[in-house]
């Protein structure tokens, strides 16, 4: 490996260090543990700052990033085991019931409207 590359790659190498080290430690402002889906969007901020800045390697692809990939991925499943990442305000798929009664009350209220 010629001396620029290498010294690339060791540069990668300790920020793939530094951060599966955040991702393990990294809190919010009242010392919770952020959501599954924050950590990876906290992921996808990194690899859009790097490409800004003009790297070439990929956190979310490269072999250099392995470990942060792995400790994203245990971190996710912790958090979900914890019941973080349930999304209990998550909406639910109407019944085909619930639809009828919906379209009913729909068209009954255009009818109406057209009559002002």
């Amino acid at each position: 490996m010629k001396t620029g590359k290498l010294k690339i790659f060791r540069r990668l190498s300790t920020l793939n260090a530094f951060i599966s080290e955040f991702i393990i430690s990294v809190r919010t402002k009242d010392g919770n543990e952020y959501e599954p889906t924050s950590l990876r969007s906290l992921i996808a901020s990194f690899e859009r700052h790097l490409k800004k800045q003009g790297y070439s390697a990929s956190i979310i692809n490269d072999l250099v990033f392995e470990k942060t990939r792995k400790v994203l991925q245990s971190k996710q499943k912790q958090l979900k085991k914890q019941g973080k990442g349930n999304k209990p305000k998550a909406s639910v798929a109407l019944t085909s019931e619930e639809l009828n009664i919906l379209y009913v009350k729909v068209c009954s209220a255009c009818v109406v409207l057209r009559h002002f």
